[in-house]
């Protein structure tokens, strides 16, 4: 670093040779606590870098790693719910794709070191990304691994999670469409048949459960498993 900077804070820096950026403390290392001194090798999403040159300050904008997997590339602000609001880290493309669609569970192995980000945001995405990959031994076993305090562990278990509705083409189903049944239905205590081809006007989507919607059909209410309708 250039220059000597006043105590009582940080500013974000790197050295003369162009390491990666690192935050680092204007209170001398020595000074430091054990904590402060683990502070110093942090990386935010936002980084600015300052160069002091006597009581002058010259910044510059540089993009951060990805949060998750590390690529060097670019990234953009992914929302982590069910905490304070607003809360989100910086993640690349690919990260986003595998979170809407995991086709590559092997590429989540990247969680092993995120989940231990002192990023709050940060960590609560890479455990629940742990938790739906629960199928696989690595993943439980990291599970089992990490640690979190309880107030971190309830924003975890607050995840927002939507529910898709998708008929039997896998097209995704809204209030009021209107389906079609793919087979004859025998209707519990309704004492009737629901007959293949009975088109279903204006339905509903049980909130909580992404294989029900609810349709009228002869003049009754009822419950309709998507897997037997599919979208006119």
């Amino acid at each position: 670093m250039i220059g000597e900077a006043p105590s009582g804070a940080f500013f974000f820096g790197r050295d003369l040779g162009g390491a990666a950026p690192v935050r680092v403390p204007r209170t001398p290392p020595e000074y430091l606590g054990k904590d402060e001194r683990r502070e110093r090798d942090v990386c935010f999403r936002s980084v600015r870098i300052g160069l002091w040159e006597g009581n002058n300050i010259q910044s510059e904008s540089l993009p951060m790693p990805c949060a998750l997997c590390s690529a060097e590339t670019a990234t953009s602000a992914y929302a982590v719910t069910g905490g304070p609001e607003g809360a989100a880290t910086e993640i690349c493309d690919v990260c986003a794709a595998q979170i809407a669609e995991t086709t590559e569970p092997d590429h989540w192995r990247c969680l092993g070191s995120a989940m231990w980000s002192e990023d709050a945001a940060t960590q609560v995405l890479a455990v629940r990304l742990l938790e739906r990959l629960s199928d696989h031994d690595w993943a439980r076993d990291l599970s089992d691994q990490v640690w979190l305090d309880d107030e971190r562990r309830a924003w975890v278990e607050n995840e927002i999670k939507e529910t898709i509705h998708r008929d039997s083409n896998g097209v995704q189903l809204a209030a009021g469409d209107t389906v079609v049944l793919i087979k004859d239905l025998p209707v519990k205590g309704g004492g009737f048949t629901a007959k293949r081809g009975t088109s279903v006007p204006r339905i509903s989507l049980v909130q909580d459960n992404a294989e029900h919607i609810e349709g009228r059909v002869e003049g009754q209410r009822i419950v309709i498993l998507t897997k037997y309708v599919k979208k006119r």
